[in-house]
């Protein structure tokens, strides 16, 4: 027996978008995900060095550098003033490269499920009957959307 099948032109359009959709989701989360990487190791490093209690929080990925900025409090003698600015600045840098990088990832992953849809199936809604045990009969709704 032979079978035939013969696939539409709009399938095919329908699958190359598709296609098109999870590389730019891919492209975007990676480009994200290395944006996040790059500025989370750094932080890392530092909560893994520091003796500064504030910065135990750079282990938490993108709201540790805001919470380390709001507890690291005044200079002192036992840190020292040295640099104490430009240590707030590159922990707000790194918060919005950590956020930045976050947001690609999400972004990527809902471009490429959003790039699953099929625009031109129809909605379509059906009510079939349904055995629901031994002797237990119901409706139930089929439908796609």
């Amino acid at each position: 027996m032979l079978l035939l099948l013969s696939i539409a032109p709009d399938v095919l359009a329908e699958d190359a978008e598709q296609k098109r959709a999870e590389q730019l989701g891919a492209a975007i989360s990676f480009r994200g995900g290395t944006l996040f990487f790059a500025a989370f190791v750094p932080s890392f490093i530092v909560a893994r060095t520091s003796e500064r209690a504030a910065d135990e929080w750079l282990y938490a990925p993108v709201v540790g550098p805001w919470i380390d900025l709001a507890q690291r409090g005044a200079c002192n003698a036992r840190f020292g003033c040295d640099g104490e600015a430009a240590y707030k600045v590159l922990l707000v840098a790194n918060g919005v490269a950590q956020g930045i990088g976050m947001l690609g990832i999400v972004s990527g992953i809902l471009v490429a499920g959003f790039g699953t849809t099929k625009a031109n199936v129809k909605p379509s809604c059906q009510l079939a009957p349904v055995v629901f045990g031994k002797g237990s009969m119901g409706g139930g709704f089929m439908g796609t959307f």
